[in-house]
């Protein structure tokens, strides 16, 4: 019997719950926990330190009767930031909150909110499994000196995912420390895990004092989680991994030579935002690179989400921060941590919907799946003879399910051959497809099978596709007398040729308050973005679809005569100095695109050219229709992702802007 061999290793592990919860009590004199951001260059000379400013603002709203008695004041102050987000988070209550809210200096306050976990994704769907001299993981690209602060429920330092042999000693940038408790010592750090703390004075202000017993109040991770989501992204290679002898193979994380900052954010009842902007403050201080918070809440404006605010302080000190785009949807704007400052990771795919295309002729696209991953493939500027055995018989006849010896390879040889599914499995009749001389498959459900599709490992270029479409391909076989087709499987980011782009889109901290400067917000909540408190939006963005994203949106309101919309993108040239990109622009149903110019010409290393992309909408497009551009240069393809939409409320455009162009092209 046929066998296929075993070649790939998927963990998907989904958690994603997103959810948001403002904590809170009916009794204004209840004291809740408050995030107070201050303006750090507001401090009077004869305080000391931020830290004295921030009490005493904090101790001159206290009720009167509390004064009197002499409360702690210092108790009510649960934490200091000073890094990525400057100010403080105390226990309050409304009356006290409103009255600091008016203070001088404080330049905005939010309520403590509640996060729950997320989850990631498999390094091998993304075919970062060789490790050779020409993969990303190899010795000569592999960074060693990348540490990524993790922000989950903490650490399991005995994971094998987390042994340290061979790796250079710790990078002197790192400044963080070893924390200790119970079930986590100083020991447990290494070359692999360079650090771990805990947060959870604001979970303990809320929910009362954890049970050190039957939770461990350390960086040690009682959940799994956390080890999960830090194996992912940095886990070293485990061989022979296995789940009771399936899928058994080489685990490891997307950056297996990148170290490991443990922050423990999440207990038992949650992840709270006080905790969650402590540990965003002090990894950005201990010297990370990267912050991965798989974690999310509800969306908030840019202004109210302090998570939002914290991570754009990283970014302005360097500070690459990736979060979870978490597991509602997948309905239109059902993403969180939605900020354009933030790199948000969705699954491209649905579990094991792996997507892939089957092009006629005619020029229609039937969507389908496949797990095809071998090195030929076919050419997508090319159409190949299409032929269905199944049109001059019976529909038993075995050769329209390409069974063992029933095709003819004078007749399929060249071509791309419809298959239905039925008695031999599925991969075999590729394998019978190949044996004869096709060059691709088209496998049919029958009425058996209805709309059902399973993605498979093909060993020939193949495309899988429901009963529906299945019999608008074989009519279109039988019907014309040059029936002919090509199939297409779409990418994924490409690590090896991200490595050399030819092209990059680049942004700076001002071109990210440019877009804020487009969501209508008054002085006082632009006030929220650190430094850029007193920039003016003079440099405003046209239109927030002009944020110089890979990702390119066209947003039409109803309720306007606007047909022509003009967005703007520039590109930097990283790749050689003289290079010439060409355009090609696929098409949209409901609006004509066109690119000026549609050459750029390049002449040195870095130099960067601006062109337009014009929008004439036909229609009103209701749901998001998408498309995409190309330059090519020969050596180099970028991608770009465009969206057209027609909306009719003004603020659902900028949501709606904000959300699509937060989707990163992907170089195939």
């Amino acid at each position: 019997m046929f066998e296929i061999p075993v070649k790939w290793l998927v963990f998907i592990l989904t958690i994603y719950l997103p959810f948001n919860i403002v904590v809170s009590v009916n009794n204004p004199l209840t004291r809740k926990t408050y995030i107070v951001q201050m303006d750090r260059s507001a401090k009077p000379e004869y305080f000391t330190s931020h830290l004295e400013w921030y009490s005493s603002k904090v101790q001159s709203v206290l009720s009167k009767p509390e004064i009197e008695g002499n409360a702690d004041e210092e108790d009510r102050i649960i934490y200091s930031y000073e890094t990525a987000f400057h100010g403080v988070a105390a226990k309050l209550n409304e009356e006290e909150a409103e009255r600091l809210e008016e203070a001088d200096g404080v330049v905005a306050i939010f309520p403590e909110t509640k996060y729950q976990l997320h989850t990631t994704r498999s390094p091998m769907f993304l075919g970062l499994e060789p490790e050779d001299s020409a993969s990303v993981w190899s010795e000569k690209l592999a960074d060693h000196d990348v540490i990524v602060g993790v922000l989950d429920t903490g650490i399991w330092p005995e994971s094998e995912s987390f042994n340290d042999t061979g790796m250079t000693p710790v990078p002197t940038h790192w400044k963080g420390m070893c924390e200790t408790g119970r079930g986590f010592q100083k020991h447990h750090c290494n070359k692999k895990i360079v650090g771990a703390r805990v947060f959870y004075r604001g979970y303990e202000a809320v929910a009362g004092k954890i049970n050190g017993k039957n939770e461990y109040k350390s960086p040690r991770d009682q959940d799994g989680h956390g080890t999960h989501t830090a194996a992912t992204v940095a886990g070293s290679p485990v061989r022979g991994a296995n789940l009771l002898g399936y899928a058994h193979g080489t685990a490891r994380g997307m950056a297996p030579g990148a170290r490991i900052a443990a922050y423990k954010v999440c207990w038992a009842g949650g992840c709270f935002s006080s905790d969650i902007l402590s540990a965003v403050d002090r990894a950005v201080a201990d010297g990370v690179n990267v912050l991965s918070i798989s974690l999310g809440g509800g969306v908030s404006s840019y202004y109210r989400d302090s998570l939002s605010i914290a991570a754009f302080g990283s970014m302005e000190m360097g500070v690459f921060v990736s979060c979870s785009a978490g597991n509602a949807g997948p309905e239109p704007a059902s993403l969180t941590n939605v900020s354009p400052w933030i790199t948000t990771v969705g699954a491209s795919t649905m579990d094991r919907d792996f997507p892939a295309t089957a092009r006629l002729g005619t020029g229609r696209t039937i969507s389908g799946v496949s797990l095809y991953k071998g090195r030929r493939t076919l050419s997508t500027r090319k159409q190949y003879p299409l032929v269905y055995m199944g049109g001059n018989s019976s529909s038993l006849d075995p050769s329209s399910l390409c069974l063992e010896g029933t095709l003819n390879p004078r007749v399929v040889a060249g071509k791309i051959v419809i298959c239905e599914r039925g008695i031999s499995p599925r991969v075999q009749k590729g394998q019978v497809a190949k044996q004869a001389g096709a060059v691709g498959m088209i496998l049919v459900n029958t009425a058996a099978n209805g709309e059902e599709l399973v993605a498979d490992c093909h060993l020939l270029p193949a495309v899988a596709v429901g009963e529906k479409e299945g019999k608008l391909i074989k009519s279109y076989a039988l019907t014309s007398r040059n029936a002919t087709a090509t199939l297409a499987f779409r990418g994924h980011i490409n690590p090896m040729k991200a490595q050399d782009p030819g092209l990059i889109y680049d942004l700076e901290p001002q071109d990210y308050f440019n877009f804020l400067c487009t969501q209508k917000l008054t002085p006082t909540q632009l006030k929220v973005f650190g430094k850029y408190a007193n920039r003016s939006c003079r440099h405003s963005l046209a239109n927030p679809g002009d944020l110089n994203y890979p990702s390119i949106s066209a947003i039409f309101p109803d309720d306007t005569s606007i047909k022509v919309l003009t967005l703007h993108r520039t590109v930097t040239n990283v790749g050689l100095p003289t290079s010439t990109y060409h355009v090609v622009v696929s098409p949209f149903k409901g609006a004509t695109v066109k690119v000026q110019p549609e050459i750029l010409n390049f002449t040195r290393k870095n130099q960067k050219l601006s062109y337009k992309i014009i929008f004439t909408t036909k229609t009103r497009q209701t749901m998001p229709e998408f498309g995409g551009l190309v330059w090519k240069d020969g050596a180099h393809k970028l991608y770009d992702m465009l969206s057209h939409l027609t909306t009719g409320v003004e603020q659902t455009a900028v949501r709606n802007t904000s959300v699509i162009i937060d989707r990163r092209s992907q170089e195939q």
